[in-house]
């Protein structure tokens, strides 16, 4: 091997992609790893290298708890890349959850760049991520014409949807429910007086059958000939939601993947799939999938189809079958378990060769947290039979040293209220002993996290309440209280009592039928000054309502209002005052993301989204039709939905707050000392089981066991969970009628090996915990619990220009995800940047019936706009009217006529991503990329005038394409010749386009501006500062007047 095939790093000599021998790179990865963990004795073991190294062929990784599975995928896609030479292109890497997603790739990045090759091989190019935003990557990417404008919906958004576009919820609502009991019960909530249900429940039941129907791969036309009449009427009515979502340019998460599925056979699916040698696209070779014990069928379909288009397939699999948490989302454990044998008929292929590994040394907990949780899934009976986990499983090693200080214990006492007492003194002596160093290191983990159940305290309430009363921070974002704070329901009655005046058609036509909206009017007066601006605000905007002629525009959106009161004392000061905390903050920005996915589906409202007085000679109010789908979809929606608080992706386990955790929610997680609560919890066969059962003979795939034997090995499964995230001690916390064994098995307990049911007298006397002594083990010093949390990654234009603009409407606009009604501004943005985008690949010859080097005609062009255009206004984001949306299309058809001809044959890159990735965050930006006779030039387009020389935004302009200089030189280890923007609007020709050329010192001088505003912003965020501007600071007054939340800040003179 050459020596100019290696560079040298830390004294390690290491060589480019493609060129490294197995030993090479599993020595250098280890070297990286002890410098990473500063551990000398660091090193893959025998089965962790056996899953790196396995040759090309499906492989399926069991990866027990603790077992260092997500270092071995990571390792496994650098070998591929590293030894095999790889086109990092043609991976796909997918897990479960963003969070996770997130973290692997930039383990990847951290990885490379260990090894001294981060400049040579950019592994941003790999497909990493969820799998439905792989899909919906991969399908933007190859510009499938049948997805290029579709919007992708979120879990709110698209039951809004249904309420709002499917004749089916009506059908379920109106008695058709009665053929789906096995998935909603038979609880009197769902269920009115005429024998039908309230259509919030109806619509979360369609929901969840359109969904199934895809994950479960249901045939609609051998649906369609069930027996059952519901059954019937579900296929047609599946049928027609997925048309419904095509016209308007949507899709869920459930749908995106069925589309894949059609991408794939389509020209574009096969430049993914095969490659193209004449545009430089690599074939995909190698699939990854993390979690694949929550993988649905449908998701099992892609993988398999996707391996089965390889020449030589290599697909991984790696999951833990014990792990198996989500069949309530459509989840299969049995495609894990049945991996070798599923695989094998899908290609073809003996099964035997099929390779199988398990990964069994736990690195997490201590011996007998292991010893428990082995025995506790393998001696528990039903987990003994077929199909109940993967062949052949051998029980977790432990790796940490054995102490003599007990791991698991029992917190027990006579009834909850004492139990949950002692629990609040226990954990607040471990606290004060200096055995934890931050009540983070401590969580109660349970199968709910509700602090209270019809009016009554849980244990968790009792527990949280014990702990809130002695000092100790709570962090709960799951108890489903979102809807019961007073901060929402003030903002919601306050919006309510704008558009509807007097109540009138509240009181006339839902009466008591929304009792929980009675609720938040009372809060409000309770809350509301009587002399307060708030009152002053919604009696103005009640006024402007009554004063507006029958049938006109109020001239506001619901958004729109939002921000009018969200500046009004109380609000004001519970985003800005003395009653600020981030939690409260981002609570509201959650509010105002269901407004917004309300007010895209929204009746009553003119193309701009804004509300029309009603024509209705009895009410003084906004269109009925508007007031009525805010009562029965939204408000029934939101009061019915058990919403959750926010959670910060980046910040799972605030410091200095007790962790109060589903088992879900903790997955992946793990904590010093776990308390685990709810021991005898017990479940019967419920929705989901029931919906495996309904529909699995109508798709392909069919349950292997009974409902009840699949309920209760889930059960099993969430309590090998949850002990299974303790590192150093592991709490059971029950009552003593909890741990009483004369009823059978407690579900948490399980069996002895000796076949006798595991009870308190196994805990007695010596893992009975009388004090925090008896839990803390001075011997074994606690380290800080680990979140795992991925770095956060900042933009160029929407994180360093933007904070530099104004840091407080960063704050709330991009920390606090407070959505903002731009829809109107949003429309010229997107519509030229997906028009040029169709115009650049239509001259790449990569769409339908381009020819490769010719520019768009007029006419050509004008059917990209409307394409566009078209699906832009069904998403309700629209222009001001047709006489704006012709003047966008002629600026856009002048540019494409003008400088198209001279600019698509040298963009060799469309909508390129650079990324670099500093010690604390990543850095990114997206720009076209244009190489001619060695010259590189970056571009990018505004849809607007080019700005006065003396504008602050033209000097934005120029730190922007110098940002993107930098990145790139990071990305591909050279400097770009020079940076332009065209600004598309622009009418005089010499002011067309903004060229800069780069130097070395001004690139690095911006890049250096960049990673210190990410500092900055991280320290803001840290003070939680966002509203501490000076004069000097003040943003420039363009920004100041666009500014939705300027009503209350303090350097905004209207």
């Amino acid at each position: 091997m050459s020596s100019d095939n290696y560079t040298q790093n830390g004294g390690q000599e290491v060589s480019e992609s493609g060129t490294w021998s197995i030993e090479q790179f599993i020595t250098a990865y280890e070297a990286v790893m002890r410098e990473r963990t500063d551990r000398e004795d660091w090193s893959f073991n025998e089965s962790q290298r056996a899953a790196i190294t396995a040759p090309d062929a499906p492989l399926q990784v069991t990866a027990g708890p603790g077992s260092g599975k997500s270092e071995v995928s990571v390792a496994r896609a650098l070998k591929w890349i590293l030894v095999d030479g790889v086109d990092p292109r043609g991976i796909v890497l997918t897990t479960y959850t963003k969070k996770a997603a997130q973290s692997l790739e930039q383990r990847l990045v951290d990885r490379l760049s260990g090894l001294g090759i981060g400049d040579a091989v950019d592994v941003s190019e790999v497909w990493v991520g969820t799998s439905h935003a792989v899909w919906d990557d991969i399908m933007r990417e190859f510009r499938w014409e049948e997805y290029l404008d579709v919007e992708l919906l979120d879990e709110d958004a698209q039951k809004f949807f249904i309420r709002r576009e499917s004749d089916f919820v009506d059908y379920l609502a109106n008695g058709g429910i009665h053929s789906f009991d096995g998935l909603v019960g038979t609880s009197d909530v769902w269920y009115t007086s005429g024998n039908g249900c309230r259509k919030v429940f109806a619509a979360n039941a369609a929901t969840t059958l359109f969904n199934r129907v895809g994950q479960y791969c249901v045939d609609l036309d051998t649906l369609a000939t069930a027996d059952d009449p519901g059954l019937r009427k579900l296929a047609a009515a599946r049928e027609e939601y997925t048309e419904s979502l095509a016209e308007a340019a949507r899709c869920d998460f459930t749908t995106v993947q069925e589309r894949f599925l059609e991408f794939l056979v389509s020209s574009a699916g096969q430049r993914f799939l095969e490659g193209d040698d004449e545009r430089g696209v690599p074939p995909l070779t190698h699939v990854l999938v993390d979690e694949y014990q929550d993988v649905n069928p449908l998701q099992e379909k892609i993988y398999l189809t996707l391996a089965a288009t390889m020449d030589k397939p290599s697909i991984t699999v790696v999951g833990d079958d014990d792990q198996s948490l989500y069949r309530f989302r459509g989840a299969t454990v049995d495609s894990l378990i049945e991996f070798p044998e599923r695989v094998a008929r899908k290609l073809s292929v003996d099964e035997d060769s099929v390779e199988t590994t398990q990964l069994r040394r736990n690195y997490r907990s201590r011996p007998g947290i292991v010893r428990w949780i082995n025995r506790f899934i393998g001696q528990h009976p039903v987990m003994q039979g077929i199909g109940a986990r993967a062949p052949g499983k051998e029980p977790m090693r432990p790796v940490r040293p054995d102490t003599d200080a007990e791991a698991v214990t029992a917190l027990t006492d006579r009834d909850e209220a004492a139990l949950a007492n002692r629990f609040a003194d226990t954990v607040v002596e471990l606290h004060e002993s200096g055995y934890i160093d931050d009540y983070s290191d401590i969580a109660l983990l349970t199968h709910s996290t509700m602090e209270s159940r019809r009016g009554n305290a849980t244990l968790v309430g009792r527990c949280v309440n014990e702990l809130r009363s002695r000092g100790v921070p709570v962090h709960n974002p799951r108890n489903k209280a979102f809807m019961d704070e007073d901060d929402v329901q003030v903002i919601l009655a306050s919006l309510i009592k704008c558009l509807d005046p007097g109540l009138e058609v509240f009181e006339d036509r839902i009466g008591d039928n929304l009792d929980q909206v009675h609720d938040w009017f009372s809060t409000f007066n309770r809350v509301v000054p009587a002399d307060g601006d708030l009152r002053d605000t919604v009696d103005e905007y009640a006024e402007r309502v009554r004063q507006t002629d029958p049938g006109e525009s109020l001239g506001f959106g619901l958004l729109e209002l939002f921000y009018a009161i969200r500046g009004c004392d109380p609000i004001s000061s519970w985003t800005e005052g003395s009653d600020r905390t981030p939690m409260r903050t981002r609570r509201i920005g959650k509010v105002t993301a269901l407004l917004e996915s309300f007010e895209g589906i929204a009746p009553g409202t003119l193309s701009s989204r804004e509300i029309i007085r009603t024509t209705h000679d009895d009410y003084d109010a906004a269109s009925t039709q508007f007031l009525m789908s805010l009562y029965w979809e939204f408000c029934d929606y939101v009061t019915k939905a058990n919403l959750d608080d926010p959670e910060d992706l980046h910040d799972q386990l605030p410091n200095g707050h007790v962790q109060v955790m589903t088992v879900h929610q903790a997955k992946g997680l793990e904590f010093p000392v776990t308390f685990v609560g709810s021991i005898d919890w017990e479940t019967d066969a419920g929705a989901a089981h029931w919906t495996e059962d309904t529909l699995g003979p109508y798709g392909e795939r069919r349950a292997t066991s009974s409902a009840d034997v699949r309920a209760a090995r889930d059960l099993v499964r969430q309590f090998y969970v949850a002990h299974s995230r303790a590192s150093e001690h592991l709490v059971l916390l029950g009552t003593r009628d909890e741990f009483d064994t004369s009823g059978g098995i407690v579900p948490s307990l399980g069996q002895q090996t000796d076949g006798t049911t595991m009870g308190l007298d196994w805990f007695a006397p010596d893992r009975i915990v009388r004090d925090a002594d008896d839990i803390a083990d001075p011997s074994t010093p606690i380290g800080p619990a680990s979140a795992g949390d991925p770095k956060r990654e900042y933009s160029v234009v929407g994180d360093w220009l933007a904070f530099r603009r104004c840091q407080r409407q960063y704050g709330y606009l991009v920390e606090y995800d407070y959505a903002t009604p731009q829809a109107t501004q949003l429309f010229a943005g997107l519509v030229v940047h997906r028009t040029l985008d169709r115009a650049h690949r239509h001259f790449r010859g990569d769409l339908d019936g381009a020819i490769a080097g010719e520019v768009p005609s007029k006419e050509t062009l004008r059917e990209y706009f409307d394409e566009s255009a078209t699906a832009l206004r069904e998403q309700r984001i629209l222009p001001v009217g047709a006489a704006v949306e012709d003047t966008i299309f002629d600026h856009i058809e002048r540019f494409n006529r003008t400088v198209g001809p001279d600019l698509y044959p040298r963009v060799t890159d469309t909508e390129r991503k650079l990324r670099y990735d500093t010690q604390s965050a990543v850095l990114n930006g997206v720009v076209d990329v244009i190489v001619e006779d060695n010259t590189v030039t970056l571009c990018d387009y505004k849809a607007a005038k080019r700005p006065d020389d003396d504008d602050d935004l033209l000097a934005d302009y120029r730190r922007q394409l110098k940002a993107y200089a930098a990145l790139y030189r990071r990305s591909e280890g050279e400097l770009p010749d020079e940076g332009v923007i065209y600004f598309i609007n622009e009418d005089d020709p010499e002011r067309e386009r903004l060229t800069i050329s780069f130097d070395d010192d001004g690139v690095e001088d911006t890049l250096d501006a960049f990673d210190d505003t990410v500092e900055e912003i991280q320290t803001t965020r840290e003070m939680d500062s966002w509203g501490e501007i000076d004069d000097a600071d003040a943003p420039d007054e363009k920004t100041c007047v666009e500014c939705p939340v300027n009503s209350d800040c303090d350097v905004y003179t209207p």
